[in-house]
């Protein structure tokens, strides 16, 4: 029997960065990754009595500003959540109780096993005590009427883990974000929060900046950890230094989506920096 069989035939595609990839992929061991969580805690404990948008910023600022940061060197984009790959955080302001509980278990699940090692066992433990009755899922079950806590209960609803975790499919205005950048963005939340009316709306709009600003010094500090390869990617006046980038540079946000050749990571990092 002949069989059909795929060969590319296209010079942009790096066969031997896929195969290192898929074999990191197929040999990956999952862990946990607790820096996320502690950031998080000491953060909350600092701002004890503050506005509860603005708390939640501070500890996304501090987490970017003190997590660590690294780049796969098959990596075409930057960008982590975790101080290693294939590493998952702890939301602890979700939800703390269950993680505690499978500490022990994670290692031995049937799917999704991720390895723990005793010092995060440890600092993990150290925090439950803080979050005790402050987290999501401690405000959602206070906010539950008994009605549907019964009908939970005998199985005609189920919450799952949306009262553990936060709102997901978000999809950020990438047009508005690369021809803005962070920065025009949080001057315009800035402008907002002088203006407002409120305190709530004015929390929210320093929150917003917060964020934003927060997002900027991270992406530069990727910037620092790429820096002798930086040099090198751009001209005297600041222009890409490849042909790709230089060739979606000058276009229109409409057609660059049109080009094969897509720019560099450090490109696209220095147009959100702007």
């Amino acid at each position: 029997m002949e069989y059909l069989e795929f060969i590319p035939q296209n010079d942009d595609i790096d066969l031997e960065r896929i195969r290192r990839l898929r074999a990191r992929m197929q040999n990956r061991q999952a862990s946990l990754c607790t820096e996320r969580a502690m950031c998080y805690t000491r953060s909350f404990q600092e701002t004890e009595g503050e506005d509860w948008l603005l708390r939640k910023a501070k500890a996304f600022a501090r987490t970017l500003k003190e997590m660590t940061i690294w780049i796969d060197k098959d990596s075409l984009i930057f960008g982590c959540q975790a101080s290693r790959n294939f590493a998952a955080p702890v939301f602890p302001e979700y939800s703390i109780d269950w993680v505690i509980d499978e500490l022990e278990t994670f290692s031995l699940r049937d799917g999704d096993v991720f390895q723990v090692s005793e010092e995060d066992k440890a600092r993990l433990r150290s925090i439950q005590s803080y979050w005790h009755g402050h987290t999501h899922e401690d405000q959602v079950r206070r906010a539950t009427p008994e009605r549907i806590v019964q009908a939970e209960q005998q199985k005609v609803l189920h919450r799952g883990g949306i009262s553990m975790s936060g709102d997901g499919h978000i999809v950020p205005d990438h047009e508005m974000i690369l021809s803005r950048g962070f920065r025009d963005l949080a001057r315009e939340c800035r402008e907002r929060m002088a203006a407002a009316e409120t305190g709530h709306t004015r929390a929210f709009y320093e929150a917003a900046a917060i964020t934003l600003e927060a997002a900027l010094d991270w992406i530069k500090r990727f910037g620092v950890l790429q820096a002798p390869w930086l040099k090198r990617w751009t001209t005297r006046n600041g222009l890409p230094n490849c042909a790709p980038c230089r060739s979606w540079h000058s276009r229109s946000w409409k057609s660059r989506h049109k080009i094969s050749r897509k720019p560099c990571r450090l490109y696209i990092l220095s147009m959100c920096c702007r």
